[in-house]
């Protein structure tokens, strides 16, 4: 539904027509209807079908915190400090859908407190994020809407105070929301993937994880 009318033709074959590569630009509601005429001229028309069209990632505005941010100890509730963010989108607003979500570097957020629902455009949502070790580290920012489109902002260096050594897992390669990467899916035995399980005669898949901290005798 817009401005104009496209009409794309072609010939059916076996009954079939296939019309690749159609635009649908730029985003919004598209009304289909597909209208075909046989030799003799009769015109058979389908039902109309409505497509809503939504390629356009959702707009991300970090509020808190900037670069190179450093938490002191009076900055941080139970260990832990905010990360605040919101948008201009609606589409990206939910009362229920947690469609914000925090992790540290290229992890995977806390699957219990590392994602909050944005309820309202221009309204900061945040998200607390565990002061995990006393090295500098960068949160990965993540937003969806509803059509699934993900804007993802870095923001580097951040450190706070804390005594708890800096680990890092080395192996494996962990993924990250939407999950869509197969190489860092841990899958059966007899796969061809690099990361699969070592040891199919035991319960649950298997894989070593390498892991290393800064502090000795972590």
């Amino acid at each position: 539904m817009g401005t104009g009318t496209t009409v794309v033709s072609g010939s059916a074959v076996g009954g079939r027509v296939v019309f690749p590569g159609v635009a649908l630009i730029p985003d919004g509601n598209y009304m289909v209807e597909a209208v075909c005429t046989n030799r003799a001229g009769a015109v058979g028309r389908s039902t109309k079908g409505m497509y809503p069209v939504d390629s356009t990632a959702p707009a991300l505005t970090i509020s808190s915190p900037v670069n190179g941010k450093f938490f002191p100890p009076a900055e941080l509730t139970n260990n832990a400090f905010p990360v605040c963010a919101q948008t201009a989108d609606k589409d990206a607003t939910s009362d229920t859908a947690k469609t914000l979500s925090v992790a540290v570097g290229n992890g995977s957020p806390d699957p219990n407190t590392g994602s909050v629902a944005l309820t309202a455009i221009n309204t900061d949502g945040c998200v607390n994020v565990v002061c995990a070790s006393s090295a500098p580290f960068d949160l990965t920012v993540t937003l969806r809407d509803a059509a699934g489109n993900s804007t993802i902002k870095t923001i580097s260096q951040i450190s706070c105070a804390t005594n708890l050594p800096h680990i890092t897992i080395v192996s494996p390669a962990g993924d990250a929301d939407p999950f869509s990467d197969p190489t860092k899916h841990l899958l059966a035995a007899n796969s061809i993937n690099t990361l699969k399980d070592q040891s199919s005669s035991s319960a649950g898949a298997q894989w070593t994880v390498v892991a290393c901290a800064d502090t000795a005798g972590s």
